[in-house]
């Protein structure tokens, strides 16, 4: 399901390693929020490279500075 995963504006859910995950973007062209119960365990962004990358803000959620797809970025981080 990750391979193919696309973050849309607004908010959804994704499954990383059998674990559901919020991601909501509060505003189109702003990073995603990684929501776990009620926490931002980080962001999902485009770095400066147009990679995807993750920004962690709370143990369990590991910076991933370059990924290829979203998916992948996720999976790695978390």
């Amino acid at each position: 399901m990750l391979e193919n995963f696309q973050p849309q504006p607004g908010s959804q859910l994704v499954v990383v390693n059998n674990t559901p995950f919020t991601l909501v973007q509060p505003e189109v062209g702003e990073p995603w929020n990684i929501v776990r119960d009620d926490t931002v365990l980080g962001y999902l962004y485009r770095n400066d490279a147009g990679a995807w990358a993750v920004w962690p803000l709370y143990e369990g959620c590991t910076y991933i500075p370059s990924a290829p797809t979203p998916g992948e970025a996720l999976r790695q981080a978390l």
